[in-house]
């Protein structure tokens, strides 16, 4: 009888939540990096493109800026909704120098509508040029899981 109930709760857990009809996906993703300075007119697309995820696509530009006057870290990302669902987004970016120091971080949270992409525009880490030019590596947590969508 054990073994029954065993094997009805394991089915009906695979009926139920079968990953291919449940959309969520689990990112990190660490590498090195050599931060490159922006200046005006230059292609931003090719400023150390980080790429993450399959059923939302997370895309980084990673480049020391300057905003109102003060140096950032630009880490704005291109994030792309390709499932059928509605799925709250969740992006973290760290920088850490070649002794493993935090030299800045971003994180955001959104809600993101099926097949539809935003560029989120505000992952700016403000810090100093010369801290800016250690960073030697880079750490990203990125996840994005099915959500009810809003009601009209």
């Amino acid at each position: 009888m054990k073994h029954l109930i065993t094997v009805m709760i394991i089915c009906t857990t695979i009926v139920f939540y079968s990953p291919s009809g449940f959309a969520s996906e689990e990112n990190n993703k660490e590498d090195s990096i050599v931060l490159q300075e922006y200046s005006h007119g230059d292609d931003i697309s090719k400023k150390n493109l980080i790429t993450l995820g399959e059923k939302v696509i997370f895309e980084i530009n990673a480049y020391i800026d300057d905003f109102l006057g003060e140096p950032i870290i630009n880490a704005n990302a291109k994030i792309t909704n390709t499932t059928a669902n509605t799925m709250q987004v969740i992006y973290l970016i760290r920088f850490y120098d070649g002794d493993g120091n935090v030299v800045g971080a971003t994180a955001m949270s959104s809600t993101l509508e099926p097949n539809k992409d935003v560029y989120y525009g505000s992952s700016l880490i403000r810090g100093k040029k010369e801290d800016f030019a250690k960073v030697t590596k880079y750490k990203i947590y990125a996840c994005s899981y099915e959500t009810l969508p809003k009601k009209e």
